[in-house]
């Protein structure tokens, strides 16, 4: 009899540690997103006959690939967070792949949540980037 009880206090006390853990793990989606930090968003419009490897650069640190996109194709790429921190002089390069040339934009003042707009012409020359600020739904 004494041995079952003894079981039984085990088997509570068990169960009240793992409560606390299984109740973290059934966090709801919006929360675990609320504790993500942002990131900054890059919409690419390619409208130049190459692909194109989208890189992110901040001085300092080495280029950060953000992918690809295909020639006469669209494409949404994220910037890393760290990359993305106010304060950092951000650029976002286009490199033609096979190709001569790339388009570098200016210096970007970007904040988390921003969204980057940039448009590859063909020739690279005539490209451009805006930044769009943070929409209030996001």
């Amino acid at each position: 009899m004494r041995q079952k009880t003894i079981l039984g206090l085990v088997a509570v006390m068990a169960a009240t540690m793992l409560l606390p853990t299984v109740g973290m793990a059934q966090q709801s989606e919006s929360n675990r997103q609320a504790t993500r930090p942002e990131t900054v968003s890059v919409q690419v419009t390619n409208n130049n006959w190459q692909d194109m490897h989208v890189y992110a650069s901040v001085s300092g640190s080495p280029l950060r690939s953000l992918g690809m996109v295909t020639a006469m194709g669209s494409d949404e790429l994220l910037v890393p967070a760290d990359l993305a921190a106010v304060g950092n002089d951000l650029r976002v390069i286009a490199d033609p792949i096979g190709g001569n040339g790339l388009y570098e934009s200016q210096t970007l003042l970007v904040n988390p949540g921003s969204k980057v707009v940039m448009v590859l012409q063909n020739p690279l020359d005539l490209s451009y980037t805006t930044v769009a600020p943070k929409s209030p739904d996001a």
